[in-house]
């Protein structure tokens, strides 16, 4: 260190060796976006980009697979129930719709007779 009208300062030595470091630095920073400017440095980037994307993906499928297919089997579990209930089911169900739609044909045919012969009465 050296004085100057009673202030202290650093060696010229010490400023320089600063200045060349912070010159390296930028420099190195310089190089960087130059090489991440190349054409083909950006198609690269931009496959690592996909990769990693795809990699997060099958990660996920990975952890999710147990889960999933013991929820797929349950669930067509489940359908078949469904399937075997609608087979037994169905039978009686239909038969029981032919017997309420007879029903239904006999009592509209019964009012409506009743309806015809209200109309000859009024007519009377």
């Amino acid at each position: 260190m050296f004085s100057i009208m009673g202030k202290t300062h650093r060696p010229i030595n010490e400023r320089i060796a600063e200045t060349q470091a912070q010159l390296a630095q930028l420099l190195a920073r310089q190089a960087k976006v130059e090489v991440s400017q190349d054409p083909q440095i950006q198609e690269l980037d931009a496959r690592i980009k996909d990769l990693n994307a795809q990699l997060v993906k099958l990660n996920r499928w990975e952890t999710d697979a147990e889960e999933k297919y013991a929820n797929f089997i349950q669930r067509a579990e489940a359908w078949q129930v469904k399937g075997a209930e609608a087979k037994s089911q169905k039978p009686s169900v239909l038969s029981e719709l032919t017997e309420v739609k007879e029903q239904r044909k006999t009592l509209a045919g019964e009012l409506a007779m009743e309806m015809g012969d209200l109309e000859l009465a009024d007519e009377d």
